[in-house]
Order: C-alpha cells, then sequence, then structure tokens
C-alpha cells in the first residue's frame, strides 16, 4: 500500500485550468495575448511529468507477465472510457462541424480512419492534424499517454540500475527528431497535412522524455521519502521557490526559445515551448510538493482541492468542445456580460 500523493491530485486541477484559459481565450472577452503569457504546452508537459512520477509510485515494478497484463487493464479502464464517451459527444456536439460537410453520411465518418485512430487511441501517432487533432482535439494527450503506458514496463524493468541511460536515450530520441525536422525543412503542418507539429509537440516517441523525467524524480523520492526532512519555513520557502521558478519559466520561456530560434530551428523552438528541458523545473516541484512538508502542500492536501484534482481529467476532456459548441451556437446570441458567461462555462463544466 502507498499513501496518497494528495498535494500532486490536486495539482492535477490548476494544470487543467491553464489548459481550459489557454483554450478559452478570444470568447468570454478574454483577450487572446493570455497565450502569450502563460504557453499551455508547458501545463500538458506538466500532466506528462507528473504521469511518469505517480506511476513510478505507485507500481514500484512490474515482474511478470500478469502484472503487466494487470496494468495495462488497470490503465486502459482508467481512460478509455471516458475518452470514448467523450469522442461520440464530440460528434453531437460538433455535429454542423463533423456531419454535414460529409452530406450527413453518419456512417462515411464512422468508417474513416481518423475515427477508427481514435477509438483505439492512436490517433496522436500519426503526424498528421487530420488524425492527432480529430474530433476532441485534446484527447490527443491521452493517446500519447496511452503511448507511454505501454513503455512504462519496459522502462520500469531495473529502472533504478538504468535510469541514466534510458533517460538519455529518450532525450537522444526527441533531440533526433527535431534535428532532422530540421534537416529536410519539414513544414510545420499547422493548417494540415504532415509536419513537424505532430513528430515533435504531440508523438509519444518524442515526449517521452518527459514522462521518463517524472519516473527519474519519483525514484529519486522512493529513495529518501523515509528521510527525515525539514518542515515548516524551509520546506515552505523550498516549494514557494520552485513555484515561482516555474511559473518564470511559463512565462519567459517563449521569449527565450524566441531568441533560441535561429540556432534550434522551428522544430527546436516548438519543442521547447512545448516544455522540452524545461520539463526538469516541472519534475524538482512534483518532487518537493509530494512530500508534504511546507505550508503550500499542506493547503493543496485539503479534501475541496483532492476533488478539483479528481475531476480534473473529465474537464479537461469537456472543456474544449464546450467552448467551440459556444462559439457556434451561443456567442453571438448572448446578451449578458463576458465575465458572466465565463463564469457560467466553469459551473457547466466543473
Amino acid at each position: 500500500r502507498t499513501r496518497k500523493l494528495n498535494a500532486l491530485t490536486s495539482l492535477r486541477f490548476f494544470a487543467a485550468s491553464v489548459i481550459v484559459l489557454h483554450h478559452s481565450t478570444g470568447s468570454f472577452g478574454l483577450d487572446p495575448a493570455w497565450n502569450r503569457f502563460i504557453p499551455t504546452g508547458h501545463a500538458v508537459s506538466f500532466f506528462f511529468v507528473l504521469s511518469g512520477f505517480i506511476l513510478t509510485y505507485v507500481y514500484r515494478s512490474l515482474d511478470n507477465p500478469r502484472d503487466i497484463m494487470s496494468f495495462y487493464r488497470a490503465r486502459i479502464g482508467r481512460v478509455w472510457p471516458l475518452h470514448l464517451c467523450t469522442l461520440f459527444l464530440s460528434i453531437l456536439l460538433l455535429w454542423d462541424y463533423l456531419v454535414e460537410p460529409l452530406g450527413g453520411r453518419v456512417l462515411s465518418l464512422f468508417l474513416s480512419a481518423p475515427f477508427a485512430a481514435n477509438v483505439f487511441m492512436v490517433h496522436s501517432w500519426i503526424p498528421d492534424r487530420a488524425y492527432f487533432w480529430s474530433f476532441n482535439s485534446v484527447s490527443w494527450s491521452i493517446s500519447t499517454e496511452f503511448g507511454f503506458y505501454l513503455f512504462f514496463p519496459f522502462l520500469l524493468w531495473r529502472w533504478s540500475e538504468s535510469w541514466r541511460w534510458k533517460l538519455a536515450c529518450a532525450l537522444a530520441i526527441s533531440l533526433t527528431a527535431v534535428a532532422l525536422c530540421n534537416y529536410v525543412g519539414f513544414p510545420a503542418g499547422w493548417e494540415g497535412g504532415v509536419g513537424f507539429v505532430g513528430v515533435v509537440a504531440i508523438s509519444p516517441t518524442t515526449r517521452l522524455f518527459e514522462f521518463a523525467l517524472g519516473m527519474a524524480a519519483a525514484l529519486l523520492f522512493l529513495q529518501t521519502d523515509n528521510v527525515p526532512g525539514s518542515k515548516g519555513h524551509r520546506s515552505t520557502a523550498a516549494e514557494a521557490a520552485l513555484a515561482l521558478l516555474m511559473l518564470a519559466v511559463m512565462i519567459g520561456g517563449q521569449t527565450l526559445t524566441e531568441r533560441l530560434e535561429p540556432l534550434i530551428g522551428p522544430a527546436g523552438r516548438l519543442w521547447l515551448d512545448g516544455g522540452g528541458l524545461f520539463a526538469i523545473v516541472f519534475a524538482a516541484f512534483i518532487f518537493v510538493m509530494a512530500r508534504e512538508q511546507g505550508a503550500l502542500s499542506r493547503a493543496l492536501a485539503s479534501k475541496g482541492f483532492v476533488l478539483l484534482g479528481e475531476i480534473s481529467f473529465s474537464m479537461y476532456l469537456l472543456h474544449q468542445m464546450l467552448i467551440r459548441y459556444y462559439r457556434v451556437r451561443l456567442e453571438s446570441a448572448a446578451s449578458f456580460p463576458g465575465w458572466a458567461q465565463y463564469l457560467y462555462f466553469w459551473v457547466m463544466v466543473l
């Protein structure tokens, strides 16, 4: 049995809220300039690091095929039902956008390759926008997580002895993908088709470094969890310092990557904007918060915050389709102030 890391559960809500804020800009009277200050890619990167940390903390070892199959069943049971539910809900809410261009032929939609890829949660594995951002577009990260789950038993095998070279290999894969995209002059693919967005920012193999970084932080945590730490002001100061550092990375990171772009290329900039090496700060923050020895982590361990963290997965998968429905159906007819519309939206999502 493992003790619950309640502060980390609560942090899921705040990371998800950053992503909701990102997708809300441009509606509800929110200035799109918000996205220049809080890049949503870092919040997704935080989730990937946190996922590697939690899985390593909970499972510790998967030593035989029976344990591995039990792990796969548990993880699919965790993400697939809600993903499938929101996939069909997105079709209902966005019917005009998804079905009417096909002449109303619903069967054609259900027989399409992107729909099949979504059902099996492999749509982020295909570096084409028609796949990884199809239907409920935020679910690309669930597909990427599913890729991490497949890698996890192999990464976890003798992790305490092999974590250095496995983490180095994951980083090498990311850097190689960036270098190849820059070398061949791969298009970005923002408007459609195959591009380096799908390779560098979406693919589970390229994002594996962040997940493995979380696993490495969890190994350090397990090795030091029983070591007495300094509670009180010192721990609180450490939590606050890392929280401010993380915020500084999120706010100032884009300015830094913009200046580095001539050196690292557009693919390298996108990788860093999505997290990249900045994820090291996220891993350090998660490690400190997991110890729950400072005032910040103890406050986040309260029941209210934990509840918000527990529902954040549903909130994440629901929010964007509701925003898109609002923009298409409701925004032009709304007669009350933007702040009231946004408050109502948050109530509905929660």
